[in-house]
């Protein structure tokens, strides 16, 4: 962002308004901005933003490892819904629903700091273990 920012010869807040669509920049600024980002192709660092905003952008989602055109199209609506929200989705697949593999999983996301873990529970018990609070307690 800072390279953005020397080549528009703006601030680096400017670059941030500009990317982030907040507080007033004048028309000219702005092209010269989005210009400069184009020629250096600038990328926003997810990464960097996650650590300034104190949140990741990523959703969890624990699925089946099965085919099943139910499973499988609840997978690719979150995944639409959670792009077009602007969040990122992470998928674990796992072949048993036991405590073990739940528990690993759902390890695995908050290593990765998600915001929330949605579940794909294709098996009742599963769901009323979840309810119940049997899985990492």
């Amino acid at each position: 962002m800072s390279d953005v920012a020397a080549e528009a010869g703006v601030s680096h807040q400017t670059v941030s308004r500009v990317l982030n669509g907040t507080g007033k920049v004048a028309p000219e600024t702005r092209e010269r901005i989005l210009e400069a980002i184009a020629k250096l192709g600038y990328r926003r660092n997810s990464v960097a933003r996650a650590l300034a905003a104190k949140r990741s952008g990523i959703l969890g989602v624990i699925t089946t490892t099965s085919v099943n055109f139910g499973p499988t199209s609840t997978l690719i609506a979150i995944e639409v819904a959670a792009r077009e929200a602007g969040y990122f989705t992470g998928v674990v697949a796992i072949e048993d629903f036991g405590a073990e593999s739940l528990t690993s999983a759902i390890d695995h996301f908050l290593g990765l700091a998600v915001e929330a873990v949605v579940v794909i529970a294709p098996v009742v018990g599963l769901a009323e273990a979840l309810d119940a609070g049997e899985i990492m307690e």
